[in-house]
């Protein structure tokens, strides 16, 4: 046979290196010699080892281009600006005067002045974009066209254009406009063409003279940008004189040294006072990458499940390759090899398998990143056109699977270097024996999970270190429950062999006893579907768990039957007018704007942008709710303090990261300064990524100067025809104040895609898991089918068919399957509580775990069919065995 000729070619090749002594040279010689003895299985692993670097390194680059890419969109939008100055306040403009006075600041060459306004052409007015996506800002897509009023003699000199067709913008153009490459190309919009956008007042329209590259300014709102003279943006628009935006350009010697400009900042900031923010363009990204921060350490976690699984393979391939080529060390050792040879030659392999497995592991996680940026630039309404491979991310990917690979040869090269001369000559080999290690193994894995339910329920770590605690607590409890399987192989077997045999037939009942034939190999393979599916049933258990209290929010916190929304502000007298209609029983207005938190400040002492939620408390109780968090006191007591004004409701993200309680003060930015608020209490507020404060409308008009709506819920009559009424509504209103109604499930939708869009990529990680986990058994399969050649040639010669043997073979990796899914679905529901405890501790969120049967079903479902689907290939190759070949097989 094939097999045993490779053994006895490497037998001849060991006798001849050991009489010559052993170098470098023929250490690798053998080495490769038997990795492409047993290519198959190098092969197998050669893949767990690329699909764990692949992962790691993919998930680096993901979060690498993302940072990367908000900081140069901020940097490219504001073009040679080196610094920018903008309201503290949402909607509240800066005085032009202030140009002036910055121009007098040394080191200042030149002061571009803009306004920008959120329009929408005639044609996106369908399209209602919500508080909960991660996009946002300025140069983030967040729906609709962005209309800059810029002066067309300065703002060349600051932002970069590259014109596409026609010109750009010049004195005394008048209604004439510049539009993005991506607005133009969507909406057919050519040269000589009006572009019409939606004002206060109604549609205007304005000359397209030119169209611009997907550069620079033309990134602005990811190309849906239109830009026309300021004083006609400022018209049209109802804006006054202010500006929202100076863009300062500094003297190339400040700008080439970074002290110099830090100084310049500084006095810029003495100069405009305290009422504007003076800030480094890149730096107006940091709300982003604060939403992104806890997202990114779940897309770690589960890159470091896929290596953990790996790992498991690994170690299966080194212990059988050992214990196949006991008679090849024996003759070895017999010729004079010392122990340190034997574990080094064990170890080469590990080194060639792990240069290899990296290398190509760059290659696939560079590929495998540009299917992960497109998914994160989905979840941020943006394209990430900075594709960064870090260094010391490659450095780090290489060295985790180096590592790993080593790690897990080490334990059978030392195994190696224990063998007997005497008995590893003698036909059958040896037999490995347990150890002290082995038998008491049961009693280690109950330590090990005992402290990491310790570590993760009990013992009060830090906030600064307890997620990272408990991160890797998971894995020692899923090593620790590893530990547990050979001893549990032999309490499940006799349960499942019935199943098998009604399965399979008597085949079945043979194939499920042969998983005690060598439980430590069982034990890692069911180890690997047990991870798999434990990941499979956590998440899936914290993505309902999620969705349960969005809705609950969504249900409870804006409620109602129609949302009435508009692109530009809608005035309050339009509720009356609303509220008039037939079948409508209440309206109520909400306001949502961006505001910002300067006391407390985070631990840099830097302020904390946040979505400012207004409401009418006495009407938005006929229609919603607010769900308060635990021990917040009567509610209507609640309700009625924030009603008195000087109060807010902060959500509890912000309570948690800064420490907020019932009745401490926090300051905002208003338009009339600094003011402080009392906390009335803390509720569930999903606005913003949660970072959001509720306030009354009495304190909007009377600190923000505002007083219109963005939205107004509606609460129906009972027993109203909701589609009717929306119907009227929109006959009523839609084309009059260009009002678009949307219904409370239309919005639930949305906020569900959101949702899963979000979870999408943990999903892709999840699945790379089980890719992992399929290559194990595998392997596994294909080891004992090597280890059993003789005993199925008997078998064959005694009338056992092709087909029996396939489904001996299949047998086998049902009771692996069913074994793994079932350490998997307790490994799972404990997981499952971790996640939610893990995601409420990092995002502040309080999520209630609600547990749910469809992750449970699906996740052992996915074990049975991974395993099955993995052993078809094993189970062909056990039913082409060679039957002399077979019975001759040592």
């Amino acid at each position: 046979m094939a097999v045993r000729g490779l053994e006895r070619v490497a037998s001849q090749e060991a006798k001849r290196a050991a009489s010559r002594g052993i170098g470098l040279s023929s250490f690798y010689d053998l080495a490769l010699r038997n990795l492409r003895a047993r290519l198959t299985r190098t092969l197998l692993t050669l893949l767990g080892i690329v699909m764990g670097v692949a992962v790691i390194l993919a998930i680096d680059i993901t979060n690498a281009t993302t940072f990367a890419s908000i900081r140069n969109l901020f940097d490219e939008t504001a073009g040679r600006a080196n610094i920018v100055i903008e309201p503290k306040t949402s909607g509240r403009g800066l005085d032009p005067a202030l140009a002036t006075d910055v121009r007098r600041v040394s080191g200042v060459i030149l002061v571009a002045p803009s306004v920008r306004v959120r329009s929408y052409l005639p044609s996106q007015l369908g399209k209602v974009i919500g508080n909960l996506s991660l996009g946002g800002g300025d140069g983030v897509a967040r729906g609709g066209t962005t209309v800059l009023g810029v002066d067309p003699d300065l703002d060349p000199q600051v932002r970069i254009y590259q014109v596409k067709t026609g010109r750009l913008l010049a004195e005394g153009d008048g209604r004439k406009a510049v539009v993005g490459a991506a607005l133009a190309e969507k909406y057919d919009i050519t040269l000589g063409k009006d572009v019409e956008l939606l004002a206060p007042d109604g549609f205007v329209s304005f000359e397209v003279v030119g169209v611009i590259e997907s550069e620079g300014v033309g990134r602005v709102n990811d190309g849906r940008v239109v830009i026309a003279p300021l004083d006609e943006v400022q018209d049209v628009f109802a804006r006054g004189r202010d500006v929202d935006e100076l863009g300062i350009v500094a003297a190339p010697e400040i700008v080439n040294d970074p002290d110099r400009l830090d100084v310049l900042k500084a006095a810029i900031s003495e100069r405009v006072g305290r009422d504007v923010e003076v800030q480094y363009p890149a730096a107006r990204g940091k709300l982003i990458s604060q939403m992104l921060a806890s997202y990114q350490v779940g897309l770690g976690f589960f890159s470091a499940v896929a290596i953990f699984v790996g790992a498991f393979l690994i170690y299966n391939t080194f212990s059988m390759t050992v214990l196949e080529r006991t008679r090849e060390i024996g003759v070895l050792r017999a010729l004079g090899t010392t122990r340190w040879q034997i574990i080094g030659l064990i170890l080469v392999e590990a080194v060639l398998l792990a240069a290899v497995g990296s290398s190509m592991g760059i290659l696939v996680g560079i590929t495998m990143a540009r299917g992960l940026i497109t998914a994160m630039s989905g979840l941020l309404a943006t394209r990430l056109e900075t594709v960064t491979v870090p260094l010391d991310g490659v450095l780090i990917a290489v060295l985790v699977g180096a590592g790993v690979t080593l790690a897990s040869a080490f334990v059978p090269a030392l195994s190696a270097g224990r063998i007997s001369p005497l008995e590893a000559i003698r036909v059958r080999g040896r037999q490995s024996q347990p150890g002290l290690v082995s038998r008491y193994a049961w009693l280690i894995g109950l330590e090990l999970i005992g402290v990491a339910l310790l570590a993760i329920y009990v013992i009060p770590f830090r906030k600064e270190v307890a997620l990272s605690i408990g991160m890797a607590s998971v894995f020692v409890l899923l090593l620790g429950a590893t530990l547990l399987i050979p001893s549990a192989v032999a309490i499940f077997d006799p349960l499942i062999r019935p199943l098998m045999q009604a399965f399979y037939g008597g085949e079945g009942l043979l194939g499920s006893s042969n998983v005690q034939r060598s439980r430590g190999r069982t034990a890692l393979t069911v180890a690997a579907l047990m991870v798999g599916v434990a990941m499979v049933i956590g998440l899936g258990q914290l993505s309902n768990s999620f969705r349960a209290d969005i809705l609950a929010w969504v249900n409870t916190a804006i409620g109602g039957d129609l949302y009435v929304r508009a692109a530009v502000p809608m005035r309050e007298e339009l509720a009356a007018r609303i509220a008039a209609a037939e079948g409508v029983a209440a309206v109520t207005p909400v306001t949502y704007m961006q505001a910002r938190l300067t006391e407390p400040t985070d631990e840099n002492g830097d302020p904390q942008d946040l979505v400012f939620t207004a409401v009418d408390p006495a009407t938005y109780l006929r229609i919603a709710n607010f769900k308060f968090a635990s021990e917040q006191g009567d509610p209507t007591a609640r309700v009625a303090e924030l009603a008195e004004g000087d109060a807010l409701f902060v959500s509890t993200v912000l309570a948690e990261k800064y420490n907020l309680k019932r009745g401490d003060v926090v300051s905002l930015e208003t338009a009339r300064g600094v003011r402080p608020f009392r906390v009335a209490a803390v509720i569930v507020d999903f606005s913003g990524q949660g970072f959001a404060v509720t306030g009354s409308r009495r304190d909007l008009a009377r600190y923000f100067g505002e007083n219109k709506a963005n939205t107004f819920l509606l609460q129906l009559t009972p027993g109203a025809d909701r589609e009717a009424v929306r119907q009227e509504l929109s006959e009523r209103f839609g084309k009059r104040y260009n009002v678009q109604i949307e219904s409370s499930d239309e919005f639930r939708q949305r906020v569900l895609r959101l949702m899963n869009q979000s979870f999408a990529l943990l999903n892709v990680l999840v699945a790379i898991a089980m890719i992992v986990a399929a290559l194990g058994v595998i392997n596994t399969l294909l080891m004992n089918i090597l280890e059993r050649i003789r005993e199925i040639g008997m078998l064959r010669s005694l009338g056992m068919t092709r087909r029996q043997v396939s489904k001996m073979v299949l047998a086998e990796a049902g009771t692996m399957g069913l074994i793994g899914g079932a350490f998997g679905l307790v490994c799972g529901m404990v997981l499952a509580r971790v996640f939610v405890l893990g995601t409420n501790m990092s995002a502040g969120y309080s999520i209630e775990y609600a547990f749910t049967p469809e992750p449970v079903i699906g996740g052992v479902i996915i074990a049975i069919v991974v395993a099955q689907l993995a052993a078809l290939y094993p189970a062909w190759r056990a039913g082409r065995v060679n039957i002399v070949e077979a019975i001759q097989h040592e």
